[in-house]
């Protein structure tokens, strides 16, 4: 579970964190599911590094795509 692999890594002390892939949920809804999502995310301090989409076809845009981590954005801007 994401969940308890946040929780040891950040029991072990490590202090940037990046976690990144195809999270198949996307972030550009406002459903239940992205919102426990991204507040998962959040509780360990995790934040978004790409709030446009980053899948873009005829019928839809969505960012499923994505990293997120602790890192100041001005490291990656």
């Amino acid at each position: 579970k994401l969940e308890e692999c946040l929780e040891q890594i950040v029991r072990k002390g490590y202090g940037k964190i990046c976690v990144l892939g195809d999270f198949n949920i996307d972030n550009l809804k406002k459903d239940e599911k992205s919102k426990e999502f991204l507040n998962l995310m959040n509780t360990f301090d995790l934040l978004a590094a790409f709030k446009e989409p980053t899948k873009i076809s005829k019928i839809r845009k969505s960012c499923k795509y994505n990293v997120f981590t602790n890192l100041d954005n001005s490291t990656y801007d």
